[in-house]
């Protein structure tokens, strides 16, 4: 129960958010701005599981008792509690009820629900296009939001909205792929800057009752991890 790879893996999910609601094998959630939802298996990395939710709301304190202890530890898990030891050292974790972490559940659900929608878009999106996007928002700061647009072609672009729009300077990448319908919509530089940095395949599903999309992540560097992203239309 929280052996090295599934510690590790959660050291990952915690770039993303800090608060969650652990459960086994699968879980779900959003981050606190409910700009990402997630989903994990867990058993991808532990085969020692759990029964109950773990309420987290400070995952990255969680993480670090991990490292207070000795490679070979004990995890044992109470009913509000959570203490790790070795031969030497004992710690132990308050954990969070999980009704107080309410605002960041994300239900399974809610997770097929975007998947059943028509997908109007499936395209790469490489590590290097994510390096590439965060250094030219380095570069151009005024720019704060990553654009897919599908036109004639498919672009990532990097441009300034709002209104007090006032910048010329821009950053594109064109993509080989081709889209069966015609949109623009926005992804805020926030947001991008949490997702982890490889390679993902990523799909556009549309909800036409509601002129609504969502983004899917989904990679194979990070086993067990699919990622839904709230987006917005763009003029």
């Amino acid at each position: 129960m929280f052996n090295r790879e599934s510690v590790d893996f959660l050291k990952v999910m915690n770039k993303i958010t800090n608060s969650m609601v652990l459960n086994y094998p699968i879980t779900t959630g959003r981050t606190e701005s409910a700009d990402i939802a997630y989903k994990f298996d867990l058993s991808k990395y532990d085969t020692d599981g759990f029964e109950n939710p773990i309420g987290i709301y400070d995952l990255s304190t969680f993480l670090n008792i991990f490292g207070l202890c000795d490679e070979d530890r004990d995890v044992n898990i109470d009913n509000n509690s959570i203490t790790v030891s070795d031969s030497t050292t004992s710690v132990k974790f308050l954990t969070s009820a999980t009704s107080v972490l309410s605002p960041y559940e994300f239900k399974q659900e809610q997770f097929d629900k975007t998947n059943e929608f028509p997908s109007v878009l499936e395209m790469s999106l490489t590590a290097e296009d994510i390096r590439k996007l965060k250094s030219a928002s380095a570069t151009f700061r005024e720019l704060d939001t990553a654009v897919i647009s599908c036109d004639d072609s498919v672009e990532l672009s990097l441009t300034q909205i709002g209104k007090f729009k006032k910048s010329s300077n821009s950053f594109r990448i064109k993509k080989n792929e081709e889209s069966t319908k015609k949109f623009n919509i926005g992804i805020s530089l926030e947001t991008l800057s949490k997702i982890p940095q490889v390679d993902y395949t990523l799909i556009v599903k549309y909800n036409e009752s509601r002129d609504a999309y969502r983004i899917i992540l989904k990679t194979d560097k990070i086993d067990g991890l699919s990622l839904v992203i709230s987006v917005k239309n763009v003029e």
